[in-house]
């Protein structure tokens, strides 16, 4: 009898990195590291389809006793999304697309998207950074009336989303995530709040469940891209990896992580209230930070002690402390 070490069923499932199973998922790749065949755990199954840049164009959708969906996706000469829309009736060439969406990038940063339902307009929490503060969205109603609401981000320490509200504070949106940034549940208030957002830079689409990262697409279900990584060895040994762990790493272009600092933590209040399940604050007209010793600044004015405007107590410092311990980070 052939002697089998633990290992080698391992190196079967994920040889040359490239994921087979997974939670009742399958994979498949071609030739070039780009996964083009995905059976979900609940009978649905994808296909997908590349240019020669290894961008994702075309995705066909099977979801049992329903009909096909053949999904389209569009790039700009520097490799950014610039439109999605599903084929009519699932056709391989259609003379117009259904629920078209168009993307407007200044840089690395989505700045508006038009959908169906309006114009929607994002602002980010600063010009360097990709966590969401702010959605701007225009739209007119059958009457020909021009109507304009602004929205804002709530988000935990890494920048995903947590709540919205609208500018009068009233709740609109809330969701719960699994460890690797799917959206474990939502809650949509209004019915008509629009939340595409993820991990920082991540923009979730619907049809796939996977999330595009910029110059890749991301699989929520086991934290990983899709394809291989363009810049290969310089984004690490694995080529599919997105990071170490999602609470002290970020990687907002799909290329190499960023570390986390610990050191400094967005909140929206002074009124920090770190129970029963995690730091968040109860009042959102200015956004602010808190640094390790508790001391709060208006954000983007942080340079030095001198502009603090206040300082958490000394009970809501430890329990700051204490719970950012416990997701990884060195205070």
């Amino acid at each position: 009898m052939k002697k089998q070490n633990f290992s080698d069923g391992l190196k079967d499932n994920i040889a040359d990195n490239r994921l087979k199973t997974y939670n009742g998922i399958s994979y498949y790749y071609d030739d070039l590291g780009n996964l083009i065949h995905r059976e979900l755990a609940d009978g649905e199954v994808q296909n997908y389809f590349y240019d020669l840049h290894d961008q994702l164009v075309k995705v066909e959708i099977f979801k049992p006793e329903q009909e096909k969906e053949t999904w389209v996706y569009s790039y700009d000469a520097l490799g950014r999304r610039i439109g999605k829309g599903r084929l009519k009736n699932g056709q391989e060439v259609s003379d117009g697309l259904e629920d078209k969406t168009d993307f407007i990038w200044d840089g690395s940063h989505l700045i508006q998207e038009t959908r169906s339902d309006g114009l929607y307009t994002y602002i980010y929490t600063d010009k360097d950074a990709y966590e969401p503060l702010a959605q701007i969205r225009n739209w007119t109603n059958e009457e020909g009336e021009s109507y304009q609401e602004n929205n804002y981000f709530h988000c935990y320490q890494i920048g995903i989303p947590r709540e919205m509200t609208d500018s009068e504070g009233r709740l609109l949106w809330f969701g719960d995530y699994y460890g690797w940034g799917k959206l474990k549940s939502e809650t949509n208030v209004t019915e008509i709040v629009h939340q595409p957002f993820r991990l920082q830079n991540q923009y979730c689409d619907q049809e796939t469940g996977l999330h595009y990262n910029f110059f890749r697409y991301y699989e929520p279900e086991c934290g990983r891209f899709v394809n291989q990584d363009p810049i290969k060895l310089s984004g690490g040994n694995n080529f599919y990896q997105f990071a170490e762990n999602i609470t002290g790493w970020l990687d907002p272009l799909g290329l190499a992580t960023l570390k986390l600092s610990g050191r400094i933590i967005r909140v929206h209040a002074n009124d920090v209230d770190p129970f029963p399940s995690m730091p968040h604050g109860h009042i959102y007209d200015e956004n602010l930070v808190v640094d390790k010793n508790g001391n709060l600044y208006v954000a983007g004015k942080c340079h030095s002690k001198a502009d603090s405007i206040g300082r958490l107590k000394k009970k809501e410092i430890q329990q700051w402390q204490s719970w950012l311990r416990k997701q990884g980070y060195t205070i």
